[in-house]
């Protein structure tokens, strides 16, 4: 585990790394628990926030922390009125907070980390995953203990009035930081991964091929790829980055940058609705050892995926979960459903609360090699009702596209 901070990095330059090379294979980059971005003010609501459901935790208290009075009754009728700290304690909390988020800060751009960071890297010669994260690790936060421990920010709930927006918010900068310092590393140490989890908070920058590094690193052993980062695009941020449309392009092209690089190898792929993201892009990446395909919200170009899946011949697992178009409006789903029924093998498909209709979303569990089954199932007069029999059999290629799947897709 490679954690931006002081005290982490002090350990890293004692230890013998040689000790534990042997069986190390996950390598894990850390964001500092220190953000610099965050305020005096929402430091002082995340404070209260954690106070109000430890106290109701503890005491077995009910109560409804997303009304509109947020904790402000909570707080009269437990607290007499009275927070369990002064605020003169919450501003020497927040000012040792904030200076220990600005060493993290300088850490982060440093030469002295990434020389560290590569050095260690390079003594690692088994590592098989890599993980961006930006967890929030307690014991980051007990480093820098100000005046009393209620004063310290640790894993805490979010609710309508401290959400977790905000947290993930002022978190991206930092996160944007640790992944450009982490792939600057990988590069120069010359490591050689089969697996990379990108799950840290980031904003909606997203232009990896720009990074130091990025051109030398070396991901053509990857087999799996998550991308997850934890991308926000609200109020001001779409105005920062262009909105949420640019953010899900650049999202494509964050992700294509690496298929580009393990195109060859790569088994798994998924993203998640952490991040927006319109996908696939134009110019088709060949993926011939694909296997499983995961997408979790998100923008679908349909045109493009047929296509794409046109050139995945090992596909097996065909995952959506809420996912929507963004053209052709829903009968471009026929798109999609033409590349699996199409396909040279069989493959599962799950499909979860796909938008289909202005209706009712389509949930589907099936697979293509299973139509002898379905075969036997009468026929439903309703074609609303018949959508999952109408559906399986089109997929395998039995039937034509018929009413039922027309009016789901509203092109009837």
């Amino acid at each position: 585990m490679l954690v931006a901070t002081p005290e982490h990095l002090e350990h890293l330059l004692r230890a013998d790394i040689s000790r534990i090379a042997p069986w190390v294979t996950t390598v894990t980059f850390v964001a500092p628990h220190n953000n610099w971005a965050l305020r005096f003010r929402n430091f002082k609501k995340a404070l209260i926030a954690q106070a109000v459901y430890e106290y109701a935790r503890k005491n077995h208290v009910r109560h409804d922390f997303d009304s509109d009075d947020g904790y402000r009754n909570f707080i009269e009728q437990h607290w007499s009125g009275r927070l369990p700290f002064f605020d003169g304690q919450v501003r020497v909390a927040y000012a040792k907070y904030h200076e220990a988020a600005l060493n993290a800060k300088a850490l982060l751009f440093s030469n002295g980390l990434k020389a560290a960071w590569t050095i260690a890297l390079r003594a690692l010669r088994n590592v098989e995953r890599l993980h961006f994260t930006s967890e929030q690790l307690e014991e980051l936060g007990i480093l820098h203990s100000p005046v009393q421990p209620a004063c310290i920010i640790r894993d805490h709930d979010h609710d309508r009035n401290h959400t977790e927006e905000t947290c993930r918010r002022v978190a991206a900068p930092v996160g944007d930081a640790l992944f450009a310092a982490g792939i600057y590393c990988l590069a120069k140490a010359k490591v050689k991964a089969r697996v990379l989890d990108v799950a840290c908070a980031m904003t909606g920058k997203l232009e990896w091929e720009t990074l130091a590094g990025w051109k030398d690193l070396d991901l053509s052993q990857i087999w799996r790829f998550d991308f997850q980062p934890k991308v926000q695009s609200f109020e001001e941020d779409l105005d920062i980055f262009g909105g949420e449309d640019a953010i899900a392009a650049r999202a494509a092209n964050a992700v294509a940058a690496v298929l580009k690089k393990c195109g060859n190898k790569l088994e798994e792929f998924s993203y998640d609705r952490s991040c927006p993201i319109i996908w696939p892009g134009d110019k088709v990446i060949h993926l011939p050892r694909l296997r499983h395909l995961s997408l979790d919200k998100g923008s679908i170009r349909p045109h493009n995926l047929r296509a794409w899946i046109a050139t995945m011949p090992s596909l097996e697992d065909l995952i959506l979960f809420d996912s929507k178009l963004c053209e052709d409006v829903y009968h471009g789903w026929k798109y999609i459903f033409d590349a699996v029924r199409n396909h040279p093998t069989r493959m599962r498909v799950y499909f979860d609360r796909i938008k289909t209709n202005d209706a009712a979303d389509l949930s589907l569990e099936y697979h293509t090699d299973d139509f002898q089954r379905v075969l036997k199932q009468e026929e439903n007069q309703d074609p609303w009702e018949d959508i999952k029999r109408s559906l399986s059999l089109y997929l395998s290629g039995k039937i034509e596209f018929n009413r039922s799947l027309r009016i789901w897709l509203q092109d009837d």
